[in-house]
């Protein structure tokens, strides 16, 4: 017995349903970030408790969930961590250069202008914004965005440590020149712990798994998307519990005050990612390493300006207010950056001098669609000649086209999932230009062997 939407809908209007269907979903696993910051900020200001009692959970002295939620990013990124992009990371030296100057020398220059805003911009206001911007870049949250944009992880794991590690002994020396904060005093050995906790020992147990385990590597290539979004899930998680707990900070500032701190840390944020993506340019960074580079300088941690917050004397004003600019800047700049690398996550990276490339679309196991990076025919060999997936075979066996990206594809393919193409309508146009593709060059090969023969 036919069903009721068999009934009522014909066919095209059954197959423009599911394209609908498609697209929509699609729509949201591609914006699940921004999406999920968003949820996480309408929960966070009107229903805090919830997150307040996840932010509760400690285990000595530590924060259960945030930790968990940590660790499960650093074990997912080190699950999926390729070791030559390790060893490329590491000869990143313009890269890392720039990163270092940018986060502990041009980005806090902004501080001393914050800390004379004037009216009406409480005192506390222009302090916290001051503090925020001298201090280092993100422990966990910038890494995460840069993985999701497709930037260089490793990289932006050397960034982090790197200047977290520097900022131990600049941002003191920094805050006592500028704001005159002579008691602030930064634990290096906290500080070097925390990291080698919250990042380190996670990624050195998800690579070693990836190395040791050939399934843990099968599993990480076919459930690629399934991986992200649990991390993204994670990453989400983080501000929210943040935003839960700082609630009545936020709703202590009187609304003019606090609308012209979002407008303001908008502004700081949108300097910063103008200054480090010239600065990138300039250099003329590959497009993984910039994408690093970019996210990891524009950033600014929290926890740090909260630890700088509590050792500063009485007289600088109500702590609870200076540190209104802080939890703004910091979910604002989460949630600017994760609108870019979502869109950077569509773009494939390219270096320089590679040929440009066209992208289609395809759905991969979750039924979303997914971005499939395929070489522009911009320039042919006359010897080439096509493997069974179109991509161009020099003399000597080597498919040009295919990267480690196809290789995770082919992976997923070999688990019993049906192929791509033939669920997705975007997929089955692009099956069909290929398809053209491949009966006009063997068109060409025929005449060629026909004036050959006369």
């Amino acid at each position: 017995m036919p069903s009721l939407p068999t009934i009522l809908l014909s066919p095209s209007d059954i197959e423009h349903l599911h394209d609908v269907v498609a697209d929509v979903k699609s729509g949201m696993v591609k914006q699940c970030l921004p999406i999920g910051l968003a949820f996480a900020i309408v929960l966070g200001l009107t229903a805090p408790i919830v997150g307040q009692a996840a932010a509760s959970a400690r285990l000595a002295g530590v924060g259960v969930v945030d930790t968990l939620c940590v660790w499960f990013i650093f074990f997912v990124s080190g699950l999926t961590l390729k070791t030559e992009d390790a060893i490329k990371a590491l000869g990143a030296r313009r890269a890392l250069a720039w990163a270092i100057f940018s986060i502990l020398g041009a980005t806090p220059l902004v501080a001393p202008l914050a800390s004379r805003l004037p009216p009406p911009f409480p005192a506390e206001f222009a302090l916290g914004f001051a503090i925020f911007c001298a201090m280092p870049t993100t422990i966990n949250t910038g890494v995460a965005l840069t993985t999701q944009a497709k930037g260089s992880f490793a990289l932006a794991l050397v960034i982090t440590v790197v200047t977290n590690l520097l900022a131990v002994f600049t941002v003191p020396f920094f805050l006592s020149a500028v704001l005159q904060l002579t008691a602030v005093r930064i634990d290096a050995v906290r500080l070097l712990l925390k990291l080698l906790v919250l990042i380190l020992a996670p990624l050195v147990v998800g690579k070693g798994t990836r190395e040791l385990s050939s399934g843990a590597r099968a599993f990480a290539a076919t459930h690629k998307q399934l991986l992200s979004l649990c991390s993204n899930g994670a990453l989400v998680l983080i501000p929210w519990m943040k935003l839960s707990d700082s609630a009545a900070e936020l709703r202590s500032a009187r609304g003019l005050s606090l609308l012209l701190v979002v407008l303001l840390a908008f502004a700081i944020h949108a300097l910063y990612l103008a200054f480090n993506a010239l600065g990138c340019a300039l250099l003329r960074l590959p497009d993984d390493e910039r994408r690093a580079v970019v996210i990891m300088a524009s950033q600014k941690t929290l926890p740090m300006a909260m630890a700088v917050l509590a050792a500063m004397p009485a007289e600088f004003g109500e702590p609870g207010l200076i540190a209104v600019p802080c939890i703004v800047s910091h979910i604002l700049q989460i949630f600017v950056d994760a609108f870019i690398a979502t869109r950077w996550s569509h773009i494939p990276p390219r270096a320089p001098g590679a040929e440009p490339h066209v992208t289609s679309s395809r759905l991969d196991e979750g039924g979303a669609h997914e971005s499939v990076e395929m070489a522009a025919p911009l320039s042919r060999s006359p010897h080439a000649s096509h493997d069974e997936h179109g991509a161009d075979r020099q003399p000597g066996g080597r498919a040009a086209g295919r990267d480690e990206h196809e290789r995770e594809a082919d992976a997923a393919r070999a688990s019993g999932e049906p192929p791509a193409d033939d669920r997705s309508p975007d997929g089955r146009r692009a099956a069909r230009v290929r398809g053209a593709r491949l009966l006009a060059d063997a068109g060409r090969g025929e005449r060629s062997d026909d004036r050959g023969a006369v």
